[in-house]
């Protein structure tokens, strides 16, 4: 008699699956690359999750401040506030009020572009550590390794040159990239507004800013930082006398320089079809009080 699905009785070694049967499930294109398998931090992943956010927040955007701008312009043709009738007061509270109600989305949006820039610019800032720290153990060798571990990146990197004999690390522009990212990592973990002065606590977060980041600023800013780490991690690239961490090497690199280019064409897009500069111009122009 056939056993029924019902009546077989599982028990934990049944459950319990053979090793044999996991090889090659969860790294079954490890035979692709060379070297050893290095298991990294997974923040490369989060960088492009990150870009696909903005490309797609970006383009909600766009959308949103057509429907704005005509919104805007139906109010105000309506409502043009300077009548003799009706008192700056009046105006002005009237002007904010449906202002920012038709205005509300697309501020909502801008609110989620500057969280998913952040999160990729963070997330560069360690997977370059994390790409220093992996070009070391295969070109200093493991004892160097661990002995340096606890420096900075751009202080590793200063150090990865003398050994290799590239000449000084300091003054060239993959010193000034990784000392930018770096710098706004520190800030931003330090609890610090990266666009303000960090030497103090008051310059820092009670003055006021010489202008508010709009949302094509925030583009510029992760375009920017995620250059800096392109350029630093394609010097090392370049530089690696090992082949496990040389530029025939896989790397999530390429995702990430494609998903700034489809950034970039976003932007110039909205530039050609507005007219205007650049995207940080999407941004209304509010009453004055």
């Amino acid at each position: 008699m056939v056993e029924s699905q019902e009546d077989k009785v599982y028990t934990i070694e049944d459950e319990e699956p053979d090793a044999s049967d996991l090889a090659g499930t969860e790294y079954e294109d490890i035979d692709d690359f060379p070297g050893p398998f290095w298991r990294d931090n997974g923040a490369a992943s989060i960088i492009i999750k990150s870009l696909d956010e903005i490309k797609e927040l970006l383009t909600k955007m766009i959308e949103e401040w057509r429907v704005v701008k005509k919104k805007l312009q139906a109010f105000y043709a309506e409502f043009p506030f300077f009548d003799e009738y009706t008192s700056p007061y009046e105006q002005d509270a009237l002007a904010q009020e449906v202002f920012y109600e038709i205005i509300g989305d697309f501020r909502l949006l801008e609110h989620d572009l500057a969280c998913c820039t952040r999160t990729a610019i963070l997330m560069a800032a360690i997977d370059l550590e994390a790409c220093v720290n992996r070009f070391c153990y295969f070109n200093l060798g493991e004892a160097t390794t661990n002995a340096i571990e606890r420096l900075n990146p751009t202080e590793k990197l200063t150090i990865i040159h003398k050994v290799l004999g590239l000449g000084d690390f300091k003054g060239t522009s993959q010193y000034e990239a990784v000392k930018a990212l770096v710098n706004w990592r520190n800030a931003f973990a330090h609890g610090k507004c990266t666009d303000m002065p960090t030497r103090s606590l008051k310059d820092n977060h009670l003055s006021e800013p010489q202008k508010r980041p709009k949302p094509g600023d925030r583009l510029h800013e992760v375009i920017k930082c995620l250059k800096y780490y392109d350029v630093v991690y394609s010097h090392l690239n370049e530089t690696s006398e090992h082949s496990y961490t040389s530029g025939h090497y896989h790397s999530d690199l390429r995702f990430i320089e494609s998903g700034l280019e489809d950034l970039r064409t976003l932007w110039k897009a909205h530039a050609n079809e507005t007219g205007q500069s650049a995207v940080s111009d999407i941004s209304m122009k509010e009453p004055q009080s």
